[in-house]
């Protein structure tokens, strides 16, 4: 039924969290957190979509992904750094919330710019490739330039608008325009000029 269904999801990462945070870093331990991992990534792209979105303990189970999975991007083994950046895709894929994206996305990124800068990728090179595909993603779905349905503000929040708003506070409060002082007569009485429209307009009263 959709109530089982909706639980699917916690449940089968539950047990998956519970597996990743026993592993160690050796050789066997890597191959078995890639198996995990793939499982995850599967998990996400089926059964996300049905569970309860607005569930704590559904956000929790996500951060807690996020940062195990980060975590192995400075394993060494090439195929548990792609399998950690299909995971981080998939996390970026499924979750439709934006907000709850933007709480992981300085550690995402982070991770994802070491990796960059440490290893030694040729040019084409799948990890480097895939690691670019995971900051493009994160990138676009929490700062996107297209509207924000998850956000609730009377305008939509953009990348545009966010420039828009710093500049326009770093630019301060637009300078007041001080009126132009009144010349005055040597006998002290204001001197007012007067056009020919303004002149019609008074005699008309």
């Amino acid at each position: 039924g959709s109530g089982r269904s909706r639980r699917v999801f916690q449940l089968v990462m539950e047990r998956i969290l519970e597996l990743l945070d026993q592993l160690a870093s050796g050789p066997s331990e890597q191959e078995a957190a890639a198996v995990a991992l793939r499982c995850a990534e599967a998990a996400l792209l089926r059964w996300h979509s049905l569970s309860d979105g607005s569930a704590e303990v559904l956000r929790m189970q996500l951060g807690y992904l996020t940062h195990m999975t980060v975590e192995r991007l400075e394993s060494g083994s090439r195929e548990l750094c792609l399998r950690s950046c299909a995971v981080l895709s998939a996390i970026a894929t499924a979750e439709d919330n934006a907000d709850t994206l933007a709480c992981f996305y300085p550690g995402v990124c982070g991770g994802v710019v070491k990796l960059l800068l440490q290893g030694d990728f040729k040019l084409g090179a799948k990890v480097a490739v895939a690691a670019c595909d995971v900051w493009r993603k994160w990138i676009e779905r929490v700062l996107s330039d297209k509207a924000n349905p998850s956000c609730e503000q009377a305008a939509p929040l953009t990348l545009s608008k966010l420039f828009l708003d710093f500049n326009r506070k770093a630019a301060g409060p637009p300078p007041t325009q001080r009126p132009a002082p009144t010349r005055r007569q040597s006998g002290g009485l204001p001197l007012v000029d007067r056009d020919a429209a303004s002149l019609s307009e008074t005699s008309a009263r």
